[in-house]
């Protein structure tokens, strides 16, 4: 499991604890150790396990049915991406009550059984499998078109992954309707609009399709509140307000700038769409010459040093503000960050705001095409 994925689950309040047993069933010459990990909440939890005759045993407890890990005879300290994919290790979903793994050819290979959940990851992760195999080959001719500097073929390349994305993400959301009561189903669906900015209208109802049983959940209601959230920040509400330092460690406070169309850009270091997004605004900055347009830009970083470092290093026009340590991989978020619902994936991204402060418009494409998008918005 992933644990950048992992920590992105929301979570929220304390959960009801519910108990759960694994057991092994290997070949009866199997011996030596077994490691279990997964993530209660944002606390990574590692049990091992004494294999003896073939036979293991876990007991604990879990918030809800989750990813886990169970690796045998696991490696110490480091190790390299051959080591790790020869281990004898497989993925699967731990759920309460019992869980029995069965096998006479080591855990990669074993049959996990429990109260469900382990059939609908195994039935997500099969029909994923095609269209990931499918980007990847695409992914490998488009480093060979880049490395070529064939532009055209890069292009085209460029639109059958996106065109295999529209897709999964489609069977991804039929998966959804056809299984309301399924932990990896909401799973799915919370980590999307954890990783990616929130569609209101798209994931909200994904949302409604959920069982009573799973909305009124812990991680039910924290999915349900974020999607409220996202809500208040669409079109037509007005953006809230915050007051942050810029470079000469002025207090910036967004309602300030009230009288002048506001594009307010949130970007984070740790982003791989930083790149992009700077490109998108030193692009804007050059096609627009509209005086009562300004750029504000709130920097995530954990460095004041770093930060200033950057905006020379890019040269971005705009005023800057920071919210040092505003949002980081352990799921910490400041005032602002909860305001704007932003969390480690969520970046970057950006709010039109009119001269009264109102958000226009949300997430416009950070592309050659801003500055005709946002124009468009703005008499």
């Amino acid at each position: 499991m992933a644990p950048g994925i992992a920590l992105l689950v929301l979570s929220a309040g304390v959960n009801a604890q519910e108990h759960f047993v694994l057991q092994g069933r290997l070949a009866a010459d199997s011996n030596g150790t077994v490691r279990l990990t997964y993530y209660k909440g944002r606390r990574l939890v590692t049990d091992s396990a004494k294999v003896t005759a073939g036979r293991f045993s876990f007991a604990g407890t879990l918030e809800a049915p989750c990813e886990a890990t169970l690796v045998r005879n696991p490696a110490q300290g480091r190790i390299s991406y051959e080591q790790y994919i020869q281990q004898d290790a497989q993925e699967f979903y731990l759920a309460p009550g019992d869980n029995i793994l069965e096998s006479s050819a080591g855990v990669k290979k074993a049959t996990i059984s429990n109260n469900g959940a382990q059939a609908d990851y195994l039935a997500l992760k099969l029909l994923r499998a095609g269209f990931d195999e499918k980007m990847e080959a695409a992914r490998v001719a488009g480093q060979q078109a880049f490395e070529a500097k064939n532009d055209s073929a890069l292009q085209r390349i460029k639109a059958v992954i996106k065109t295999c994305e529209q897709e999964k993400e489609k069977a991804e959301d039929e998966f959804i309707q056809q299984h309301p009561d399924s932990d990896v189903a909401f799973d799915m669906l919370q980590v999307r609009c954890t990783v990616r900015p929130v569609n209101t209208t798209a994931d909200a109802a994904l949302y409604a399709v959920f069982s009573k049983r799973i909305q009124q959940s812990v991680k039910g209601k924290a999915l349900g509140a974020l999607l409220q959230q996202a809500q208040l920040l669409s079109a037509g509400h007005t953006a809230p307000d915050f007051t942050l330092l810029d470079t000469t460690g002025q207090p910036v406070t967004l309602s300030s700038l009230r009288g002048k169309y506001v594009l307010l850009c949130f970007w984070h270091a740790q982003s791989m769409g930083t790149s992009a997004y700077a490109e998108a605004i030193k692009l804007l900055h050059k096609q627009h010459q509209r005086q009562d347009l300004l750029i504000l830009s709130v920097g995530y970083v954990s460095d004041w040093e770093m930060w200033t470092g950057m905006l020379q290093r890019q040269q971005l026009p705009g005023i800057h503000v920071v919210d040092l340590n505003g949002v980081d991989m352990k799921g910490n978020q400041s005032e602002t960050a909860k305001a704007y619902g932003l969390t480690i994936g969520s970046f970057p991204q950006c709010f039109l705001l009119d001269k009264n402060g109102t958000i226009l418009a949300r997430h416009p494409a950070f592309n050659n095409q801003l500055a005709a998008n946002i124009l468009k918005l703005i008499p």
